[in-house]
C-alpha cells in the first residue's frame, strides 16, 4: 500500500494562514491588509509547454471587496527564496515563518501565476475573446501588460513540476513561480507543524520536500 504524500507550505505572516477575502478591508482585524487587483482565470493549465492561449472573457473574475467566496491566503509551495526578502517581500521581513502540508491528492488544484516556468515574457493565457451577439462577432483582446501574474488553475502535481523545471531554467525561485493562493477549505485542511517533531507524528507518511 502507497504511503500518503504531502507538500510543504511556507506562509510568512504574523498571523500565520489566517483566511481573509482575497480583497478586504479593516474589517477582518489583521494588522496589514492590501487591496488585490490581479484577477483570477477560471481556467486549468494541464500542459505546461501549452502557452498564449485564448480563453473567453467570462472567465476572467475581479473578486470584490469582502467578497467571501473569495477567501483564502498566499503561501509559497515548497519553496521559498531568501533573496526575495531584499526586494518583493521586503514588507514581510522580520515576520513569523509558518509551516504546514497537504496531501497531495491527485485531484487538488491550487492557483499558481499566469507565469510558465520560462519567466514573465511567457504566459499560459495572453488574450481573451469576447463574443458580441448584436454583430455575431467575436474580438480578441490581450491581457494588461502584468497579465503573466494573473491567477489561473493547476494541480498541484503540476504545479511542483513547474517550480522544478523554473528553477532549473532560472536558476533561482522568484515569487510569481513558487507563490500560491490557497482558498479557506484548502487552508482548512493544512497540518500546521509546531514542532520538529512534525515528522515523527505523520507516521507511516512520505513527506515530499
Amino acid at each position: 500500500m502507497t504511503a500518503n504524500t504531502h507538500v510543504k507550505l511556507i506562509r510568512f505572516a504574523d498571523e500565520g494562514f489566517l483566511t481573509k477575502p482575497y480583497n478586504t478591508n479593516f474589517e477582518y482585524g489583521v494588522r496589514r491588509y492590501y487591496c488585490h487587483s490581479l484577477p483570477f482565470i477560471d481556467f486549468e493549465i494541464t500542459n505546461l509547454e501549452d502557452t498564449d492561449r485564448i480563453v473567453d472573457i467570462e472567465k476572467v473574475i475581479k473578486p470584490k471587496i469582502n467578497d467571501e467566496q473569495w477567501s483564502g491566503c498566499f503561501a509559497f509551495l515548497n519553496a521559498f527564496d531568501e533573496q526575495l526578502f531584499e526586494t518583493a517581500m521586503r514588507f514581510r521581513k522580520g515576520d513569523k515563518q509558518t509551516i504546514a502540508y497537504l496531501l497531495n491528492n491527485p485531484d487538488e488544484v491550487v492557483w499558481v501565476r499566469n507565469t510558465t516556468h520560462k519567466g514573465q515574457l511567457s504566459s499560459y493565457i495572453s488574450r481573451t475573446s469576447e463574443y458580441f451577439p448584436e454583430h455575431d462577432q467575436s474580438i480578441e483582446d490581450y491581457l494588461s501588460d502584468i497579465g503573466h501574474l494573473y491567477w489561473v488553475k493547476m494541480k498541484l502535481s503540476l504545479a511542483l513540476k513547474r517550480i522544478e523545471l523554473g528553477q532549473r531554467h532560472l536558476n533561482w525561485t522568484p515569487e510569481w513561480l513558487s507563490e500560491v493562493y490557497l482558498t479557506k477549505d484548502q487552508v482548512n485542511r493544512l497540518e500546521i507543524s509546531n514542532s520538529s517533531n512534525f515528522f515523527v507524528n505523520l507516521k507511516n507518511k512520505l513527506i515530499q520536500r
